[in-house]
């Protein structure tokens, strides 16, 4: 009996390589035109997408310079003064206080910027450490 699938099966088998090498003549043929669209495409484009960016900088050129002076000047906020006023009062240094409170001076000091945030732990961590350091313990 003819078994189809066994004829298929066998004569891609001894034609695998003639097939892939058809294909890659075929695909090598066609890539310069392939990359020769693409590039004319990306041309045509580029000065549409530029110029449509200078126009909305251009029509929102003051709102958005608004928006960077805010972000500039925005409060940095007192929410961690309380850090360097204690920390200041006791005569500590970043490190020392850092090393009481288990963390580090760097994330210390963005607090006490305003730069950063702590967590309920940490804080309490922190107030902890400068209560101990005040009082000499």
């Amino acid at each position: 009996m003819f078994d189809r699938k066994e004829y298929h099966r066998k004569y891609y088998e001894t034609h695998r390589e003639a097939y892939k090498a058809a294909s890659r003549r075929h695909y090598m043929a066609h890539r310069e035109e392939r990359n020769a669209a693409s590039r004319r495409y990306c041309e045509a484009h580029r000065e549409e997408c530029n110029a449509a960016s200078r126009r909305y900088y251009m029509a929102h050129r003051a709102e958005i310079a608004e928006k960077k002076d805010a972000y500039k000047s925005r409060p940095r906020g007192d929410k961690y003064a309380w850090i360097k006023r204690g920390r200041l009062q006791a005569g500590l240094t970043l490190q020392m206080l850092a090393t009481a409170a288990g963390c580090s001076e760097s994330h210390l000091s963005r607090l006490e910027r305003g730069e950063g945030d702590a967590s309920p732990e940490m804080q309490e961590r922190i107030a902890h450490a400068l209560t101990r350091l005040l009082a000499g313990i």
